[in-house]
C-alpha cells in the first residue's frame, strides 16, 4: 500500500479518514528509499508479483520511480486506481515505468451513480477517460500492458452487472472483474473478527443474485471478457447472502501486505481491520514470514471465513482444488 490517502470518498473505505487521523497523529509515511526498501524485501521472499495499492497510488509525487524500481528488480507489477490522474501525459509515463498490469474501479454504468458511491463527482468520467487514453497509448507503443476494470457489487448496483460486462467490451478493456462488496469500519477484536463487515452487504432478493451470476457464468464460458474463475462467481452467491466462505482460506501462504508505514498484513481484511503482524522497521520482511507468530496466524487464517476478496480467494480455489 503506497498510501492511505485518496482523492475519492467510497461509502465502503475508510482509509481516507485514516489518512487525516495518522497525519495529526504526526504519523510520516516512508519516504521513496524506504519504499524502494520494501521492494528489495518482497524480492528477498521469492514473491512472484507485486501490486500497488492506495488510498489512490498515484497521489505519491514518486510514483513511477517505485514502480520504475519494481520492474527493474524482476517483479511484475499491477496497479490498481480510481483513474482520476490518468490524463494523456501522466498515461504515457504510467506506461513506460514498466507496469504489467492495470485495474481502473467501475462500480456503475451510470455516471450519476458512479460518482454517488465513490463519493466524488465527475468519477465515472474521469476513469473512462482514463481507460480511452490506457487503451489509445497502449495500441500505439504499450501492447503488453492487461488493462482491466473492476466491480464491486452490492445490492446497490446488482442490475448492472451485466450491463458492465457490456460496458467494458464497448470500451475496449481485456476483461472485467467482479467484487463482492466489503467495507473497512470495524477493527479486530480479541474475540475475533468483526462480522458485519460481510453481512452488512447482504442482497435482499436471493433469486435475482442467482440469475444474475448464472448469466455471468453463461458468459464467461463463452466469452473471455471476465477474468473472475468460474469458481469464484459461484462463491460470489454465498458473499452476497451473507454467507460464510464454505473452504479452507490459504491467504496465509499466498499474500502478503506491507503499508506505508510498513506494518506487515497477510491479508487485506486484516489489514482493513488493521491486525497487523509486524513492522519492517522492527524486523525485515523475510525474518517476519518465516517465524513463529506467522505461522501461528496461517492456522488461525486457515480457520477464518470471512471474507471472498479475490486477491486471497483466486488462489484459495486452487488450493482447495476446486474445478
Amino acid at each position: 500500500m503506497l498510501t492511505y490517502g485518496c482523492d475519492a470518498g467510497c461509502f465502503m473505505c475508510d482509509l481516507p479518514q485514516r489518512a487525516v487521523r495518522f497525519k495529526k497523529q504526526k504519523r510520516v509515511e516512508f519516504d521513496t528509499a524506504q519504499m524502494l526498501k520494501v521492494v528489495d524485501e518482497f524480492v528477498s521472499i521469492g514473491t512472484t508479483g507485486i501490486g500497488f495499492m492506495g488510498g489512490e497510488p498515484l497521489l505519491r509525487k514518486d510514483f513511477f520511480e517505485i514502480i520504475k524500481y519494481s520492474d527493474e528488480r524482476g517483479l511484475p507489477v499491477s496497479v490498481f486506481t480510481n483513474g482520476h490522474f490518468l490524463d494523456r501525459p501522466t498515461t504515457k509515463e504510467f506506461l513506460k515505468s514498466g507496469i504489467q498490469s492495470v485495474g481502473i474501479s467501475l462500480d456503475s454504468v451510470d455516471a450519476e451513480t458512479h460518482d454517488r458511491l465513490r463519493g466524488s463527482k465527475g468519477s465515472f468520467k474521469r476513469a473512462t477517460d482514463a481507460i480511452a487514453n490506457l487503451r489509445a497509448l497502449r495500441e500505439s507503443s504499450f501492447p503488453h500492458v492487461a488493462l482491466s476494470v473492476g466491480m464491486c457489487v452490492s445490492e446497490t448496483n446488482l442490475d448492472e452487472v451485466i450491463p458492465m460486462v457490456e460496458l467494458a467490451e464497448k470500451v475496449g478493456v481485456d476483461q472485467v472483474y467482479f467484487e463482492a462488496l466489503h467495507n473497512y469500519h470495524n477493527d479486530y477484536s480479541p474475540g475475533g473478527l468483526e462480522r458485519s463487515y460481510v453481512a452488512r452487504h447482504k442482497v435482499s432478493d436471493a433469486e435475482k443474485l442467482d440469475r444474475v451470476i448464472d448469466e455471468l457464468l453463461e458468459i464467461k464460458r463463452s466469452n473471455g471478457i471476465i477474468g473472475n474463475s468460474e469458481s469464484y462467481l459461484k462463491l460470489l452467491k454465498r458473499s452476497l447472502r451473507g454467507e460464510e466462505l464454505p473452504i479452507q482460506c490459504y491467504a496465509g501462504y499466498t499474500t502478503c501486505f506491507v503499508d506505508c508505514f510498513g506494518s506487515v498484513f497477510p491479508c487485506v481484511t486484516y489489514m482493513g481491520l488493521r491486525r497487523s503482524i509486524g513492522n519492517i522497521q522492527e524486523k525485515n520482511l523475510k525474518e517476519i514470514w518465516v517465524s513463529e507468530e506467522y505461522r501461528q496466524l496461517r492456522g488461525e487464517l486457515s480457520a477464518c471465513r470471512e471474507c471472498f476478496h479475490s486477491c486471497n480467494l483466486e488462489t484459495t480455489v486452487l488450493f482447495n482444488r476446486i474445478p
